[in-house]
């Protein structure tokens, strides 16, 4: 589902859901790749949207209703419900309707520099930003990581949902390549884990654990995927998106497959700038 940002559906706090993200041109080498911070993970979701959808005019919004089509799952989260908010004939009010159980709100609005600044007592003051085109409105704020906007029909909402989740998969690798990786170690590792991403290659190294003085096995068990090295080229697939934490951060899982070995992965990221990629037992973080 998705939400505007502020109003506590079952407890959490629904998110507006509709905003946009293009393909990430790809850093070439493994030198290249810097940390990634707060400005980093939006300009990099920034840099991998692809869509141009005819639409809004600035100032011309009287009268008019806008569509999202939810993108995520999760908690208050549903793929696919569709929210609106339609604007007063006259004046400065409009009213926000989701879809399944979240809470409706309404409240004042202004324009500033084509941008569309939505007030209610409720859900506080959300900005939702006008395309250079006109085509659309992206939510503001934390709502740039999950590529949440606003169109002028439920279709244009609708191709544009379509498009973000068949293009999910590219944002994956994109992240991957632009982050640095380093594994959360344990007390037991004598040589740490490696993995780095680069140009549609990987490398995967397997670490080195102490076992003396310890009752269990330390480190991955003997034909678990982490317990060898792998290296070529490599894909993913994005079986799954969803927001957790309250809603606030962006989760995608799906398979990891370099050099014809493939493994399970779950990616997690923060409006923070955190990255966290997880395979079998093992953590890697961009901090």
């Amino acid at each position: 589902m998705a939400d505007l940002p502020g109003a506590p559906p079952d407890g959490v706090r629904p998110v507006s859901a509709i905003m946009s993200a293009t393909q990430l041109e790809k850093r070439k080498g493994f030198t290249m790749r810097k940390r990634m911070t707060a400005l980093g993970l939006v300009a990099v979701l920034a840099l991998m949207t692809v869509l141009v959808l005819a639409g809004c005019q600035s100032g011309d919004i009287h009268g008019k209703t806008l569509y999202s089509v939810s993108i995520w799952d999760g908690t208050s989260y549903h793929l696919g419900n569709t929210a609106t908010i339609t604007f007063g004939e006259t004046g400065e009010s409009w009213h926000y309707v989701p879809t399944g159980g979240g809470y409706e709100a309404t409240g004042t609005w202004t324009e500033e520099d084509g941008n569309l600044v939505l007030t209610s007592s409720i859900l506080g003051t959300t900005t939702l930003a006008r395309s250079d085109d006109g085509s659309y409105y992206s939510v503001q704020g934390t709502e740039e990581l999950f590529g949440s906007r606003y169109y002028l029909s439920e279709e244009q909402a609708q191709s544009y949902s379509d498009e973000y989740a068949a293009s999910a998969a590219g944002r994956v690798q994109g992240i991957l390549e632009f982050t640095a990786f380093t594994v959360n170690s344990s007390i037991s590792q004598t040589v740490e884990e490696t993995i780095a991403f680069a140009d549609g290659s990987a490398d995967f190294t397997k670490g080195e654990y102490a076992q003396e003085g310890y009752l269990f096995l330390q480190g991955p068990a003997e034909g678990a995927w982490t317990a060898s090295d792998h290296t070529g080229d490599y894909s993913v697939t994005v079986d799954t998106m969803r927001r957790t934490n309250m809603g606030s951060d962006a989760e995608y899982t799906g398979t990891l497959t370099i050099g014809g070995d493939a493994v399970e992965y779950k990616l997690t990221l923060t409006d923070s700038g955190r990255v966290s990629l997880s395979i079998e037992s093992l953590t890697f973080t961009n901090s």
